[in-house]
């Protein structure tokens, strides 16, 4: 494999669309109205497969690096992530925030320590806003950002034991 995967940006693209035609609750729309077909095309199936390719694709690149250069820049991939999502990401956390001072969103202040700390999953329900419940999933995906070169860093038996055990936490 090298540059591009083929039919890769279609299925991470399938998987956002998979989530923004249930959160729209687009399905009946177009006439799809049987429950299970709308459960299995959900946005939960969206989420869990951009998940899959996700770490797929880190993975990849990973072992690409290690190939290439025979070890793996840690604080060089965190940077690269960190380029390529934080700016939209907080970009998106001030304008909400913008529209919350401007009377525009009803935000609960306590969200935005979690929100700018990128640790939106553990926020309590009682400070959740619909409007940055979607963050959740960007802060899920920089843990496994930072974790898993982490565990190429400690070499292959550490990464094969985590991976093995990662079901038991899920």
């Amino acid at each position: 494999m090298s540059g591009k995967i083929k039919g890769f940006d279609g299925l991470r693209g399938v998987s956002v669309l998979l989530v923004i035609m249930s959160h729209a609750v687009l399905w009946p729309v177009i006439g799809i109205t049987n429950s299970k077909i709308i459960n299995i095309f959900s946005a939960n199936t969206g989420v869990s497969i951009f998940f899959v390719l996700s770490g797929f694709l880190i993975t990849y690149l990973l072992i690409k690096e290690k190939q290439q250069t025979g070890s793996i820049d840690i604080f060089a991939f965190i940077k690269r992530r960190a380029l390529r999502i934080f700016p939209l990401y907080y970009l998106a956390i001030f304008i909400l925030m913008a529209m919350d001072y401007l009377g525009k969103a009803d935000i609960k202040n306590c969200i935005y320590p979690y929100a700018l700390s990128y640790t939106i999953n553990f926020a309590p329900k009682d400070c959740s806003f619909s409007s940055t419940s979607h963050f959740w999933s960007l802060a899920v995906e920089e843990h496994f950002y930072i974790f898993c070169p982490l565990l190429f860093a400690f070499g292959k038996r550490t990464a094969i034991l985590a991976g093995l055990a990662t079901p038991a936490f899920t």
